[in-house]
């Protein structure tokens, strides 16, 4: 599987714990869940 696939796969989850003020065109391959993102820890055990 490559890396863009995975991407592809990861976006929908991802997109579930973003807060309102950040839109799902902001993940990037290169975004910081945390940083970027404002995906807390707690939801980052629930991405993985």
């Amino acid at each position: 599987m490559t890396s863009e696939e995975i991407f592809i796969q990861l976006v929908p989850i991802i997109s579930l714990y973003l807060p309102e003020d950040v839109s799902v065109e902001a993940i990037k391959h290169e975004s910081d869940l945390t940083a970027e993102l404002n995906i807390n820890s707690a939801h980052l055990v629930d991405v993985v």
